[in-house]
């Protein structure tokens, strides 16, 4: 028993490690664009005007915090909890719509990790969702600012995985798991600071989540419930 206990111990505070090193990836990336925030506000009143007005292509690549009350307020069966608060990688593309007026349409795919306290067979669990969303932005008022919306696939999965995020060892899946796949869709705002003549802006964006997945049972008999909203902020470069 001594022994299975020291590997369980072992096996847990390497995933809590694995999550610091995460979170202190995603910290390092959005300070370093925050810092940069004075020169960009100063590119920003290089903006040529003419072609902003025009339609274009746009990619955007952003990483930021997702805050989802539901999940933080499940009660699982085995004790403990999860995050309020997980990080989120979004990727984007749109391109000139049929309906004209700057307006862009395009994909939204990203996911959330939300790291816990609930003791699994072997480790902590974790809290994943992955989203999947055809989404149109609508230019307010000639400005570079969005009315962002989103209608699409979701899907949450908790689960026990142990990796190695900085020595590349690759992940394990532990084996216990509850996963389950929605409709849902998302409203928000995305403001693009133009970066000069680079063409290329830094974008912000805040959006709401709108997601029902039920009640998780593998937490237990009853955890609650699992549904939205949830808040993303997010910080990224757009192309």
């Amino acid at each position: 028993m001594t022994g299975g206990s020291t590997i369980e111990k072992t096996m847990t505070a390497t995933h809590g490690v694995s999550t610091i090193r995460r979170l202190a990836a995603a910290a390092c990336l959005v300070s370093s664009v925050l810092a940069a925030a004075p020169s960009i506000a100063t590119a920003q009143e290089e903006q040529d005007t003419q072609t902003s007005s025009k339609p274009h292509w746009r990619l955007a690549l952003a990483l930021g915090a997702q805050a989802w009350p539901a999940l933080a307020d499940l009660q699982p069966g085995a004790g403990g909890g999860f995050d309020s608060v997980g990080m989120v990688v979004d990727i984007a593309v749109h391109g000139p719509s049929p309906f004209g007026n700057g307006w862009l349409l395009g994909l939204d795919v990203g996911m959330s990790y939300t790291d816990s306290d609930v003791t699994g067979l072997f480790t902590d669990m974790s809290g994943e969702t992955l989203y999947l969303t055809p989404s149109v932005k609508i230019p307010l008022g000639g400005t570079p600012l969005y009315l962002d919306l989103g209608l699409g696939y979701y899907r949450a999965d908790f689960s026990e995985i142990d990796c190695d995020l900085w020595y590349y060892e690759g992940c394990i899946d532990l084996g216990e798991r509850w996963s389950k796949s929605t409709f849902g869709g998302y409203v928000g705002t995305t403001w693009d600071i133009p970066m000069g003549k680079t063409g290329g802006a830094i974008a912000l964006s805040l959006r709401m989540n709108f997601a029902d997945f039920g009640t998780p049972s593998a937490l237990g008999q009853s955890p609650g419930q699992l549904d939205g909203p949830s808040a993303v902020f997010l910080v990224g470069y757009a192309f």
